[in-house]
């Protein structure tokens, strides 16, 4: 049963039941409704001042991560471009120069800049963050080109170090005797006296004299082309060294290799001994440089040390010393 509501009525001095009209129903009603209208309103408002909605809260959260990620991203590319850099340099002013080789040319170092944009076609708007990713992936593509002509620098670099490696082992450069083995070294490269018929004769080789059997080592790596006997060398060994260089090691009393036979430096071919036109036992050492004989005595240095290089030089100029003829 609904309740009722009473006024008291002064006039009469008793409590009369309370008649609403419509309008004052409806009055009512619309004051209840703005109350609660404005109540609402302020309650929003205080809402989005001091509280951010739960959807907004995640965007926040993830561009606060995807700006974290960037920055790391775009510090990479910053150390990387650098680092690049880096070996670009060392590559010119160190490996290069080493190796005597021309630098890469800064045209081929900037890695095809310029043409066509391969990017132009990345469907992008005119924002700030469109433009920075943009940019991204043509320094990216940038650097990626950089690393490819970086690789293929190094890869060029091993085959002419490998080749390098191969001249320097190669070149005969040094002394085709122990040193404790030598007896004294005889006459030089250049024009000397016959020991036979007195007068000059031009002397191609080197002349260094040992007991009888002391061992003779290749002075450089190479192919054995002959292995004979001549009456004026006897037993005669020669070694083809590539890259222009044979040496010829002649007046043997044995040698130990064949025609065809692959030598290391330091590799033993044959022995002392006094065959062919000589006086007494030694070995005659020769160095041919593109078909031209040369003095070998600057060539060895690789197993003597200053003070015996010196000596040897000091004896090998001696005009009385021929010790083959």
């Amino acid at each position: 049963m609904a309740k009722i509501k009473f006024t008291y009525n002064t006039e009469t001095c008793r409590y009369e039941p309370v008649i609403l009209k419509p309008k004052h129903v409806m009055s009512n009603i619309a004051g209840f409704l703005g109350v609660s209208l404005m109540i609402a309103l302020g309650i929003t408002y205080a809402y989005h001042s001091y509280f951010t909605p739960v959807k907004e809260t995640r965007l926040l959260v993830e561009n606060h991560d995807i700006k974290a990620q960037w920055d790391l991203l775009d510090h990479n590319i910053t150390s990387l471009t650098d680092e690049i850099k880096q070996l670009e340099i060392r590559d010119d002013n160190i490996y290069r120069t080493i190796l005597d080789v021309e630098p890469i040319a800064s045209t081929v170092r900037q890695a095809g800049v310029g043409g066509s944009d391969p990017f132009q076609d990345i469907n992008t708007s005119d924002t700030r963050e469109s433009e920075m990713v943009l940019n991204t992936y043509k320094v990216l593509d940038k650097l990626k080109k950089q690393m490819y002509i970086q690789t293929r620098s190094y890869d060029d670099l091993e085959k002419i170090l490998d080749e390098k490696q191969r001249m320097w082992n190669s070149k005969p450069a040094i002394y085709p005797l122990n040193y404790k083995d030598i007896r004294r070294t005889g006459s030089g490269f250049g024009w000397r006296s016959h020991p036979i018929f007195k007068r000059l004769k031009f002397h191609s080789g080197l002349d260094i004299s040992a007991a009888h059997g002391k061992p003779i080592y290749a002075t450089g790596d190479g192919i054995i082309t002959t292995t004979r006997y001549s009456k004026s060398y006897g037993n005669v060994v020669y070694i083809d060294h590539d890259f222009g260089y044979e040496t010829r090691y002649a007046h043997m009393s044995a040698f130990t290799v064949k025609e065809g036979q692959t030598v290391k430096r330091g590799d033993v071919i044959g022995y002392i001994g006094s065959t062919g036109w000589s006086t007494s036992p030694h070995v005659h050492y020769e160095l041919v440089h593109n078909g031209k004989h040369i003095d070998p005595v600057p060539y060895l240095n690789k197993n003597l040390s200053e003070e015996e290089l010196e000596k040897i030089i000091e004896a090998s100029n001696e005009h009385d010393l021929v010790m083959d003829y």
